[in-house]
């Protein structure tokens, strides 16, 4: 234990360290010899508070509240340790698993008479190019999942498919854009709606969607449209429920 002697006035006689702890040391009729430890994380904020409280009466409330602050500071670093722990022991069993068969997975394709060919832009070509590849939608899952599932030397190959339909998404997001400029507004729908049933999560291609609904008074596609957004797979889901909601009357 290495000795910092320092003293801070009457009531904090000492601090001393010892590896991750920061020991201080009180003394006086109102403490009786309370000693309190504190976690290093928070060593400058304790020594803060006691330097500028300790000359106040309610002390012992200041003391009171950086023990707390201590306990959740150490609660929390208890529970990322241990979530850490977890996630190397998920991935130590994940690189050991055995590769899987994955030709019969749900792979997506896009259907060539989706793709309206009459603009002959970088989106369009990235469509056309794409309705000949796998894709899978594998959005909200870890590459950790996916080789406990199908096995590590399956991810690469599962890595492409899921990076088609994320090229998909964005060029879908993109062309149809393109078509409501040209006035090819039910092509462009169409190649929306493929979109949402492939569970795409790009917020304008549902708001896009919801706008061509609203304008054609199609309220029960947008009710449609909200419950196959509840479908969505990851943290975007919420966002377009919500957007979602204000389009209906």
């Amino acid at each position: 234990m290495k000795n910092m002697n320092i003293k801070f006035n009457n009531f904090i006689t000492n601090v001393s360290l010892d590896r991750s702890r920061i020991i201080v040391d009180f003394k006086g009729d109102k403490f009786d010899d309370l000693k309190v430890k504190l976690s290093n994380r928070i060593t400058d904020f304790a020594i803060y508070v006691l330097w500028n409280f300790s000359k106040l009466k309610y002390t012992k409330l200041f003391i009171i509240f950086v023990l707390i602050l201590n306990f959740a500071i150490h609660k929390n670093n208890h529970s990322q340790e241990n979530a850490q722990e977890q996630f190397w022991e998920n991935e130590r069993q994940a690189n050991f698993t055995r590769r899987k068969d994955i030709h019969n997975l749900n792979y997506l394709t896009i259907p060539i008479e989706k793709i309206p060919q009459n603009l002959h832009t970088d989106a369009e070509n990235a469509l056309i190019r794409l309705s000949s590849d796998k894709m899978l939608n594998l959005s909200g899952i870890t590459n950790t999942e996916l080789k406990l599932e199908y096995g590590a030397a399956n991810l690469d190959e599962l890595s492409a498919y899921d990076a088609n339909f994320t090229e998909f998404v964005s060029a879908v997001n993109t062309y149809a854009q393109e078509l409501l400029a040209d006035g090819q507004n039910d092509v462009a729908k169409e190649l929306l709606e493929l979109a949402v049933s492939f569970h795409a999560d790009a917020i304008s291609i549902y708001t896009t969607l919801a706008d061509l609904y609203q304008q054609d008074g199609q309220t029960t596609q947008i009710q449609n449209l909200i419950a196959s957004a509840e479908e969505i797979n990851t943290l975007a889901r919420n966002i377009i429920v919500e957007k979602l909601r204000t389009y209906l009357p």
